[in-house]
C-alpha cells in the first residue's frame, strides 16, 4: 500500500526495470552482499525478465534464482485469461475459482475499489506478455510449484529451454499459493537447494519486494 497512488505499469518488462532499480539500490545500501531473486506467479516472469536485464548490462548475478508457482512464458496462452475476464463478475469468479483471493475479500467494497483495478491491470499485463527468449546462463535455478495447481507439468518443465544449467524442478504440497501453506516444507527445500548449489559459506539477510503475486526477494 505505500506506493498504491503511483501509476500502474503496463508490461512486464517495464516491471522487471523498476526491479533492478531496486535491487540496484539495495545493493548501493549493503555493499558487496550475496542476494537471490524469487519470484512467483506472474512474478517469475518479472524475475525472468531481471535476469536478462541483469546478464545484459554485466551486472551481479544472484546466487540463485527461484521460480514458484509458474509455467513457462510460452504457454501463458493455455491460462485462457481472455475468456475468465470477459466481466467484473467472470473476473471475480476466476480469482475465486483458481484459489488466488477468497470469495470474502474479492467481494468486499475495499476491494472492489482500491485493489481490482490494479489485479486486473496485472492479468491484462499478463494476457499480453511476450518474451524474446534468451537463455539465462550461469546462474542455478530452482523451480517450485503445488501439486494441486491447475498448471501443467509438461508447461512447467518447458522452462528448461530458458536456461543454461537445467533448473531443479520440484512440486510440494499445496495450490496456486502453497508458500503461503507449506512455509517450512518451502524454506526447507530452499535450503536443501542452496547446499547443493553454494559452495561457499554465505551471511545474509532477507530483504523482500514485493508486489501482487510478485515475491521477488533480495537476500542482500
Amino acid at each position: 500500500g505505500s506506493r498504491n497512488k503511483e501509476e500502474v505499469l503496463h508490461s512486464i518488462p517495464d516491471m522487471a526495470i523498476e526491479c533492478v532499480r531496486i535491487i540496484n539500490h539495495e545493493m548501493a545500501q549493503y555493499g558487496d552482499r550475496d542476494f537471490i531473486i524469487w519470484g512467483h506467479s506472474m512474478g517469475s516472469f518479472i524475475a525472468y525478465e531481471v535476469m536478462k536485464k541483469i546478464q545484459n548490462c554485466g551486472y551481479r548475478l544472484p546466487v540463485f534464482l527461484i521460480l514458484s508457482g509458474t509455467l513457462a512464458p510460452d504457454c501463458i496462452g493455455s491460462l485462457c485469461i481472455d475468456e475468465r475476464t470477459k466481466t467484473q463478475e467472470d473476473f471475480v469468479n476466476y480469482l475465486v475459482d483458481f484459489r488466488l483471493l477468497n470469495s470474502k475479500i474479492v467481494n468486499s467494497r475495499v476491494f472492489k475499489k482500491v485493489y481490482m483495478p490494479v489485479v486486473k491491470n496485472d492479468y491484462e499485463v499478463l494476457r499480453d506478455y511476450k518474451t524474446d527468449v534468451e537463455v539465462i546462463r550461469n546462474v542455478n535455478t530452482y523451480i517450485i510449484n503445488g501439486n494441486e495447481d491447475d498448471l501443467k507439468q509438461d508447461d512447467v518443465l518447458l522452462w528448461k529451454s530458458y536456461f543454461e544449467k537445467e533448473p531443479c524442478f520440484e512440486w510440494m504440497q499445496g495450490g496456486h499459493f502453497f508458500l503461503l501453506q507449506n512455509v517450512k516444507e518451502v524454506m526447507k527445500g530452499v535450503k536443501s537447494f542452496e547446499k547443493k548449489t553454494v559452495t561457499e559459506c554465505h551471511s545474509a539477510k532477507y530483504s523482500v519486494i514485493q508486489g501482487h503475486e510478485c515475491l521477488s526477494s533480495c537476500l542482500a
